[in-house]
């Protein structure tokens, strides 16, 4: 066998036996997923991690976190991926809880710090971004329609209401009182339409206030006089004398 016939028979073996590795590696991966023994995730660190069951009991305490930790926190909690813009406001987070809470509930008390620092987060799959909530009507946060917001963290969400007896220009006026500063409030008239954007305890607040407000109106009374003769008309304006004498 010629020198080039060894070095190209050498490729070809080389080549069979990277094949049949990686084959190897995917039945395994595929016989491992169907046993549900898949891996935790790893963070682009290299830290392997395993997402928390909602209803798991954590230790949530925090003293002067700022962003980037208290962010990095809730991933390896969550299992989530999040994306931090380095040009960011600085804040420093405390939180105590003197009890282990629900991994569900440290994850609200996030939103919360968040809120409260101007912040919230929005879905970019298959992440979510850290943003100013500052015209938050422009971000993809989830859009409810036909069903009324029963959650109540504080991420934005947009809703839709169709008003049926009540004006939603007059509505909008009243709501802009109960919005919060980063929320947003629009009319489509030809519909009767609102659109609200808030946090989504925010918005069951404006729900409640709709659901009292957009009813029907009481029919007018009207008064009538039946005449001797069993007709019956309209009750006829007051004299005046007899108008002196009411007041």
């Amino acid at each position: 066998m010629s020198p080039s016939q060894s070095i190209a028979a050498r490729i070809v073996i080389a080549c069979a036996l990277s094949w049949l590795c990686a084959e190897t590696t995917s039945a395994q991966a595929d016989g491992a997923a169907e046993r549900g023994e898949v891996k935790p995730p790893r963070d682009p660190t290299g830290i392997t991690y395993a997402p928390s069951d909602p209803n798991a009991m954590v230790t949530f305490n925090l003293e002067d976190v700022d962003l980037p930790e208290l962010v990095r926190m809730m991933s390896q909690l969550t299992g989530r991926g999040f994306i931090v813009a380095s040009a960011r406001r600085s804040i420093k987070a405390t939180v105590y809880a003197p009890i282990k809470v629900r991994a569900a509930d440290a994850y609200e008390a996030f939103l919360s710090i968040l809120e409260l620092n101007g912040m919230t987060v929005v879905p970019a799959a298959p992440y979510y971004k850290v943003v100013e909530s500052a015209k938050i009507e422009s971000r993809p946060v989830p859009l409810s329609v036909g069903v009324k917001p029963t959650a109540t963290h504080d991420a934005y969400v947009t809703t839709m209401r169709r008003l049926q007896f009540v004006s939603a220009e007059d509505a909008l006026d009243l709501l802009a009182r109960y919005k919060s500063d980063s929320g947003g409030l629009s009319v489509y008239a030809p519909t009767n339409m609102l659109i609200l954007t808030d946090t989504a305890a925010n918005l069951q607040r404006m729900e409640r206030l709709l659901d009292q407000l957009d009813v029907p109106r009481p029919a007018r009374a009207t008064r009538t006089l039946t005449s001797s003769s069993g007709s019956s008309g309209p009750l006829p304006a007051a004299s005046p004398s007899a108008q002196r004498m009411q007041n």
